[in-house]
């Protein structure tokens, strides 16, 4: 009797997990295709031109007398933002593939390409 009732509480447990381990599939499904929807990419993209654009400025249209400490802050400002917004997205795909993020080319091109950035304003 012991032995049957142990039994029957291990397949309870193990049910369990497999609903569990379900329930965390299809949630990071689902974040892989919102990561993956067009709303973010282009999203993405747009913060991307945005960081062009302020580097473009700051580094070609404005002389370098104007560079003052607002030109100087604002740089820094929009910077910051779109490294944090890029590092919220890579670490949101990192959840949501799992040990699939490293198999990914584009992946690691996008983890390498961040973490040299963030070196560069850090440094």
């Amino acid at each position: 009797e012991l032995d049957a009732e142990v039994e029957e509480l291990t397949a309870g447990a193990a049910e369990d997990d497999d609903d569990q381990r379900q329930e965390i599939f299809y949630w990071r499904e689902n974040l892989e295709q919102w990561l993956d929807g067009i709303l973010i990419q282009v999203l993405i993209i747009l913060v991307v031109l945005l960081d062009l654009t302020v580097l473009v400025v700051y580094t070609l249209v404005l002389p370098d007398d104007s560079a003052s400490a607002t030109g100087d802050q604002t740089f820094t400002i929009v910077t910051g933002l779109v490294l944090s917004i890029f590092v919220t997205e890579l670490t949101l795909r990192q959840v949501a593939k799992g040990r699939r993020f490293w198999r990914d080319k584009w992946c690691i091109f996008d983890f390498v390409v961040i973490w040299l950035s963030i070196l560069m304003v850090v440094a």
